[in-house]
């Protein structure tokens, strides 16, 4: 709250400023939805990966895969709507979101969807919001794909490199970078849902006291762990 608050007297409304050029590059207070990445993937997706909305539901159960698909049934949007990207959902659907949301979702035990947030406002260009470039730095900072950011010319370990790429990345002047670290969290987090999901079903969590671990043997997704 207090960064909110901060942020609304730091940079004024653009009327106040007297132009647009100073609400370009300045940063808004939000309401953010905890959904993962949902500008750059489809809703469905990004709220069935997510880790509050799979917490809530038990996404890892058919029972709460069946509450998801009840909870867009109830808000009135079609299935093709929510899967497809969100850039390219129904205008009038994702202007109506909020008020759906705030309706529904509290029969579900979504009863915090939303959190106090930043966005940078970037003129012509998409807008940035503070928890996708969390997103995205993060998983360009893990990354372990070697061919993408290992130099072998300057002898770099695989982690300086991730540490210049999310480096070069963090001013968010570069579309192709940030792209990258979209698609690599959205990747990471299909892959933790994924062997997550499966070592449930297969019953192979060792419990040892407070403790609960598991031995993952050789996956496709191993070297995102």
């Amino acid at each position: 709250e207090k960064f909110t608050t901060f942020v609304r007297n730091a940079y004024l409304d653009n009327e106040e400023t007297g132009g647009d050029s100073d609400y370009f590059n300045s940063i808004s207070a939000v309401q953010e939805y905890r959904f993962m990445l949902y500008r750059h993937w489809s809703l469905y997706e990004s709220m069935y990966h997510s880790r509050y909305v799979a917490a809530k539901l038990g996404m890892w159960k058919q029972n709460g895969r069946k509450k998801l698909d009840t909870l867009m049934a109830k808000m009135g949007v079609p299935l093709e709507e929510c899967k497809q990207q969100y850039k390219a959902m129904n205008a009038v659907l994702k202007k109506h979101l909020k008020e759906m949301f705030d309706k529904y979702t509290g029969d579900f035990g979504l009863t915090d969807i939303t959190y106090d947030s930043f966005q940078r406002n970037c003129g012509f260009k998409e807008n940035q919001n503070a928890s996708d470039v969390v997103y995205a730095i993060t998983a360009l900072l893990e990354s372990d794909d070697k061919q993408d950011f290992y130099e072998e010319e300057k002898q770099e370990v695989p982690w300086e490199s991730n540490f210049w790429t999310a480096y070069d990345a963090l001013p968010g002047d570069d579309a192709v970078l940030m792209k990258q670290g979209f698609n690599l969290a959205i990747e990471q987090h299909k892959a933790i849902i994924r062997q997550g999901t499966n070592m449930i079903e297969k019953k192979i969590i060792i419990l040892s006291g407070p403790f609960r671990y598991c031995i993952m043997s050789e996956t496709p997704d191993m070297h995102y762990f």
